[in-house]
């Protein structure tokens, strides 16, 4: 409070010598005033400050009006009496505190902190504004500046407060108040800011305009500042955002800067607006419609960011946009720019104001989660989406209790493609992680399978990449516990780049349980971890060493240690049995597996697409994989009857295609009924001994090269009965068929001479869009000529059919 009486050239007397002010207030949840007035005061002036935007506050606002008409403001408002002698003249002899005609508003806490008051003089109301230090007195004569040059541009479609007195630190404003605000921006705000932007529109390049070129220079400071609370991702995502944006030409104007429900009245068709303290002569345009759409769904409504989006675009139309643009372009791609540009500007210019606040409110932390979501959603296109959604699990969790395990030191958006991310975390904040993910701008699919000691998840990208986490809230190996995994969380620290992980010792206990409960050797990698436990007396670490460093096979005493804890006793020990049951059910009915077939002639690159992709599959999608050739072989080839089993293998591994002499009808259909026998009872054996235990099953070749190439099985039989038989067998979850231009296949192999290889391809090319007519997510024509960009696609129909497969 004599902080506040000194702005107002009032100081406190050390006795009662001084005159006498009976003050009263209405607090802020700290405590600390928000709202002062003179108690002698027969009405709530103070409301003047006080933003009606809800039933609830209506009510409020209504309730203490009644208070004081019946003078019962005694009742719920406490008197503070203050002995003070005045010691200044201009703002005293303003303001005079000694009089009832006034109430004073503290201001938002933060480096643009100002003392507001309204006065009621002659039956015309007044706000003065008082600024605390230079920061605060730069946004004053901002304003003052800012309601000039509307003067000058005699605006007809909105009022603002006129600015009547000025002194160094002052300034005095006109009350344009009206009864009613509106939450919502309507056409009186869009007339409003279309008239601003005729008298001020012009075109600049980026690097020509200076609230760019203040953007880049704050988010440099930013980063050096490392002030741990704004999350690191963010700045990195904005950095992104900065690049993206390139030298562009946009158009700019006028800006109110701080746009918003609570700075604007509507009623009866008109508006007034009010609070210039932040406009700036040259801003994007829609700058302040964005703010307005922003600023009411995050503070008031609590929106998502999806949900604010559509706002966005649903309340402004791509006509609006273009007349306020003066431009022929399109409005909805122009509009997605500048709300770009908005979103970097302004979150910039506020996390460095905050950056500079010692202690943030919680709606600082409302503001941050959906600007963060905004700007992944903004940076889809043009960016690494794995690398994005990285940097915001570990946002998201900058709070959260967790400790990642086996992590490597370095930033984690950095993180191998073929690595997943694996934590220890608590199962609530697991569940808040996937809801996370799941509702993530990125995220096409998320497949997460839950266990009675963790959830395995799978993120499947709008760009294809994929990324997968292991969220651990029991250590356990089958049945057994292995560490208290609450323990091991509490324990975890923050390494330099803002990830928190397990401390090296648990690390090591876990790495050594690990293998020795799988009866494996720890490999070579993390045998440098023997050095924590060489110089420990503890049983288990004594027990440890052994394997780490002897490879002792310990497995039966570590198992007799583990069983003597207290998570594997009576209880809980029954309940980890039960647990354990069920996990394998789970693990049988989500852990489904797939068949994808690759078909196509000599040379047309099969061999090396199966080993890419049986590859990435294995380590991206974290499935195993089996490759067959051809068919199930539960039955082997003919002339294994007569040779043996791997004579006939090499002769045939050795033999060009198409060789066969065969040209008997009945020795073909026999062929053909041996083959077409092993393919249906075949499928039955890869379904139980593979698809259903979760394999991906990879056929190099299918049933389609009985149909379209039979002459390679030495088979003559009419097409249409081959293609019969394909009713009775399971139609693999992928079929693709990969050609090339046939001078190019002979340049990798001259196994088929030109004409072959033309008109197989197209038979091959046709059956596919034949069967692909009722089944089109399932066969795919691929001309194989980049081979990065065949495997992208494959891998793209895989993640996509794995996802909603799950």
């Amino acid at each position: 409070m004599e902080a506040i009486l000194k702005h107002l050239e009032l100081q406190l007397s050390s006795n009662q010598n001084g005159q006498r002010l009976d003050l009263m207030s209405m607090n802020n949840p700290d405590g600390s005033p928000r709202w002062i007035w003179n108690a002698t005061s027969e009405k709530p002036h103070f409301l003047k400050f006080y933003a009606t935007n809800s039933l609830k506050s209506k009510v409020i606002y209504w309730a203490i009006q009644v208070l004081f008409s019946l003078k019962l403001q005694k009742l719920l408002f406490k008197t503070s009496t203050y002995y003070v002698k005045n010691v200044g003249h201009r703002i005293y002899q303003e303001i005079n505190p000694f009089k009832p005609n006034w109430a004073l508003f503290t201001g938002t806490v933060g480096p643009n902190n100002k003392l507001v008051v309204y006065k009621l003089e002659e039956g015309k109301g007044y706000f003065f504004k008082l600024a605390p230090n230079h920061v605060a007195n730069d946004l004053l004569e901002n304003e003052a500046h800012a309601t000039y040059k509307l003067d000058l541009f005699k605006v007809k479609s909105f009022s603002y407060p006129k600015v009547s007195h000025v002194t160094h630190n002052m300034i005095k404003l006109s009350d344009v108040s009206m009864n009613s605000r509106s939450d919502h921006f309507g056409l009186e705000h869009s007339l409003a800011l279309g008239e601003m932007y005729n008298h001020t529109i012009k075109s600049s390049h980026l690097d020509d305009l200076s609230a760019f070129q203040k953007t880049k220079k704050l988010l440099a400071q930013l980063h050096a500042k490392k002030d741990f609370r704004i999350p690191n991702g963010l700045l990195k995502k904005l950095d992104l955002l900065l690049e993206k944006q390139g030298n562009k030409s946009v158009q700019v104007a006028m800006a109110h800067g701080d746009f918003t429900s609570w700075n604007s009245y509507v009623e009866n068709g008109e508006i007034a607006i009010y609070d210039w303290e932040l406009s700036a002569p040259h801003m994007p345009i829609g700058y302040d419609a964005f703010h307005f759409i922003m600023q009411q769904g995050i503070l008031v409504n609590h929106a998502s960011w999806n949900a604010i989006k559509e706002e966005i675009f649903q309340t402004i139309s791509k006509r609006q946009f273009k007349l306020w643009l003066n431009s022929d372009e399109s409005g909805s791609k122009n509009m997605r720019d500048y709300l770009e540009l908005y979103m970097l500007l302004n979150t910039v210019y506020y996390l460095d104001l905050y950056s500079n606040q010692a202690k943030w409110h919680k709606q600082v932390h409302w503001l941050i989660k959906v600007w963060s979501a905004a700007i992944s959603d903004m940076l889809q296109s043009g960016s690494n989406q794995r690398q994005v959604v990285i940097m915001d699990v570990f946002d998201s969790l900058k709070d959260q209790p967790y400790g990642t395990v086996k992590f490597p030191e370095y930033s984690p958006e950095k993180l191998n493609e073929y690595s997943d991310i694996d934590m220890c975390i608590p199962q609530k904040n697991a569940r808040q992680l996937v809801r996370f993910l799941k509702q993530h701008p990125m995220t096409a699919q998320l497949k997460s399978v839950k266990y009675s000691y963790m959830s395995s998840v799978q993120v499947f990208l709008k760009d294809g990449q994929v990324l997968s986490l292991d969220l651990i809230w029991k250590l356990k190996r089958k049945s057994v516990v292995m560490l208290d995994t609450n323990q091991i969380i509490s324990r975890s620290y923050l390494n330099d780049f803002g990830v928190k992980k397990i401390k090296q010792s648990d690390l090591t206990h876990f790495i050594g349980m690990f293998y020795v409960l799988n009866g494996k050797s720890v490999p070579q990698k993390f045998k440098a971890y023997e050095m924590l436990l060489a110089k420990s007396n503890s049983e288990l670490d004594r027990m440890l060493y052994r394997h780490f460093a002897f490879n002792d096979q310990i497995h039966s005493e570590l198992v007799a240690y583990l069983n003597k804890q207290s998570a594997n006793l009576g209880v809980s020990k029954l309940f980890n049995q039960i647990s354990y049951l069920w996990d394998c059910v789970t693990k049988f009915l989500f852990n489904k597996g797939m068949v994808i077939t690759f078909s196509g002639v000599d040379g047309a690159g099969k061999s090396t697409v199966i080993e890419k992709v049986k590859h990435r599959v294995e380590k991206v999608l974290r499935k195993p994989v089996i490759v067959i050739r051809h068919r199930p072989s539960l039955l082997p080839i003919l002339s294994a009857w007569v040779k043996g089993k791997a004579q006939a293998e090499k002769d045939a591994a050795n033999t060009l295609p198409r060789q066969g002499a065969n040209n008997s009808f009945w020795s073909s259909l026999f062929r053909f009924g041996y083959y077409y026998t092993d393919y249906i009872f075949g499928q039955f054996y890869v379904f139980f001994k593979y698809q259903i235990r979760g394999y991906v099953v990879l056929y190099d070749r299918y049933y389609f090269d009985f149909i379209n190439d039979s002459r390679r099985s030495n088979i003559e039989l009419p097409k249409n009965w081959i293609k019969m038989g394909y009713h009775l067998v399971f139609t693999p979850n992928l079929n693709f068929f990969l050609y090339a231009d046939p001078d190019v296949i002979l340049s990798r192999k001259r196994e088929l001479d030109k004409a072959t290889i033309s008109s197989l391809t197209s038979d091959y090319i046709n059956l596919f869009k034949k069967l692909g007519q009722n089944q089109k997510d399932t066969y795919f024509n691929i001309e194989n000529i980049q081979l990065e960009q065949t495997i992208r696609q494959i891998m793209q129909q895989t993640t996509h059919k794995l996802a909603i497969a799950s």
